[in-house]
């Protein structure tokens, strides 16, 4: 099993799109069953956070991995695809 946090809603790297709060909320629960339950996780949340703050410079709120804040753009789909099949190579590795 894979867990994954929450990735965007709104692209702006300084903590000011409207429902960042409840997203960080969300992932940090998410996190937390993970570590319990001893799953593997997939960070979109962190990784989003990461990938924005080195590659959005004018803060812009879309355009960068989503088309819209929400729905991804062809760089958000191979970005989140790249991670998804890292954290599945985690999970059949730790079943080895």
């Amino acid at each position: 099993m894979v867990l994954c946090t929450p990735a965007v809603i709104g692209e702006k790297n300084d903590y000011t799109n409207e429902q960042d709060g409840d997203l960080n909320k969300y992932a940090n629960i998410i996190r937390k069953i993970a570590l319990d339950q001893q799953l593997t996780l997939v960070d979109l949340r962190s990784d989003f956070e990461n990938y924005e703050r080195s590659n959005n410079p004018n803060n812009l709120d879309r355009g960068i991995l989503t088309a819209d804040g929400v729905h991804l753009n062809d760089q958000g789909n191979l970005f989140v695809a790249k991670l998804m099949a890292n954290g599945i190579l985690q999970c059949e590795n730790a079943a080895h």
